[in-house]
């Protein structure tokens, strides 16, 4: 399976959510999905969408953190 790399153009609404995330050490309590997560591996397209789910470790306060 090929490794994923950074997109070559994210908007700044995902760009600015993908860092805030990574800043406060919350990248492990999600799984990135959706058209975002498929540019890491084809980028292909452009999207505003930050599409994530929940990883089956996060916890309440994790979850709190992340919407905060």
């Amino acid at each position: 399976m090929p490794e994923p790399v950074r997109p070559s153009s994210l908007s700044e609404y995902a760009e600015r959510t993908l860092a805030a995330l990574a800043a406060a050490d919350l990248g492990h309590v999600i799984s990135v999905g959706g058209a975002i997560g498929l540019l890491h591996y084809l980028d292909y397209r452009k999207t505003d969408d930050v599409d994530a789910w929940w990883a089956s470790t996060a916890t309440s306060e994790d979850r709190e953190r992340v919407l905060a």
